[in-house]
């Protein structure tokens, strides 16, 4: 491939990735999920007062806590700065996935993270509420061209056209402002990243792990008169947040609705207890349709000395704590340590 057809393959990929979020944008442009949010508020919050009072602390306060909630990503500090390179930007799945794989538990993990992408994001432009407008119809065939794929017995994409550029980076809205970051305690590590504010309004956002969201909602189809609903209604984006306490499991609303009413204050050792799905997942989940870099999009960085080594290239414990605070310094993160 020639260069100036790479770099023109490489802008329209970026400009599909972007347009992911005008698409769901479009395809919810008639949803008004926020009364039916407010009433599963009112039947398991049970606010007290007047009717007024109660939409105005939905409005202002429950919805205000996901809004000034912070992005943040979990990770290893071992992992990502024990080998002495620095990340320059945060990879996701398909970043790392460049080479065949035997093992059927990689294979699984690929196919299964490519699923759920492909529904959620609907790269292939086949959902049910796939936006009808005619203008968009480029859009969607832009976004299917390098978004969408089949993954091979190896694991690896199989359309020549995908990239993985495309796909998103993911993290936790942390409404709680997590000690340990929004998903800390599982096992994406100890440490973690918090990103500025520009990014909430290039992400996704889905009450709990993707992964559980399908097999929770299908256990719950009840609550909503019978119906079944998917990930791919339950998606999204930070002008619908509604969406979140509408499809949230009632323990989540009600964890949302103790920190909102300052019954629980944000930041608390307390934090968010597991097993609100039944899989000892707890956290919203937030999908960056975007790059996200070191040198432009981190705001704050905190790192758990558990996860630095006794040694770090041949030299003490203390060198890669001198190495880290180097490179925050040189990307102008804030940054701290904790035990």
């Amino acid at each position: 491939m020639r260069v100036d057809d790479f770099e023109t393959d490489a802008a329209l990929a970026r400009l599909a990735r972007n347009t992911v979020l005008g698409l769901r944008s479009l395809a919810d442009r008639h949803l008004d999920v926020t009364e039916l949010a407010f009433e599963r508020f009112l039947k398991i919050c049970r606010p007290r007062g007047p009717i007024e009072h109660a939409r105005r602390f939905f409005e202002t306060r429950m919805l205000g806590i996901l809004k000034e909630a912070r992005l943040t990503i979990n990770f290893n500090a071992d992992t990502w700065f024990g080998n002495g390179k620095e990340p320059a930007r945060v990879l996701n799945m398909f970043d790392r996935s460049h080479k065949p794989s035997h093992n059927p538990d990689v294979v699984g993990a690929r196919s299964l993270r490519n699923k759920v992408e492909m529904e959620f994001a609907d790269y292939a432009a086949r959902a049910r509420k796939a936006p009808r407008v005619r203008e968009a119809q480029g859009a969607r065939q832009l976004v299917a061209r390098y978004g969408a794929t089949r993954i091979d017995d190896t694991g690896l994409p199989t359309s020549p056209d995908f990239r993985s550029a495309v796909r998103p980076r993911y993290g936790a809205l942390d409404f709680a402002y997590c000690p340990g970051g929004g998903a800390g305690g599982h096992r994406y590590g100890r440490s973690f990243l918090v990103l500025k504010e520009h990014i909430k309004h290039a992400s996704t956002y889905i009450y709990t792990d993707s992964f559980k969201v399908n097999n929770d909602l299908a256990l719950r189809r009840n609550e909503y008169g019978g119906k079944l609903h998917t990930l791919h209604d339950a998606v999204a984006t930070y002008f619908h947040l509604e969406k979140v306490l509408l499809y949230c499991t009632a323990r989540m609303l009600t964890q949302i609705y103790a920190y909102a009413s300052g019954e629980r204050p944000r930041g608390s050792r307390f934090c968010l207890p597991p097993d609100t799905t039944g899989y000892k997942v707890n956290y919203i989940e937030f999908h960056a349709h975007t790059d996200i870099r070191f040198d432009r999009d981190i705001a704050a960085m905190v790192i758990s000395r558990s996860e630095i080594r006794d040694s770090f290239l041949g030299l003490p414990w203390y060198a890669e704590e001198r190495h880290i605070r180097e490179f925050a310094r040189d990307h102008s993160i804030r940054l701290s340590f904790v035990a």
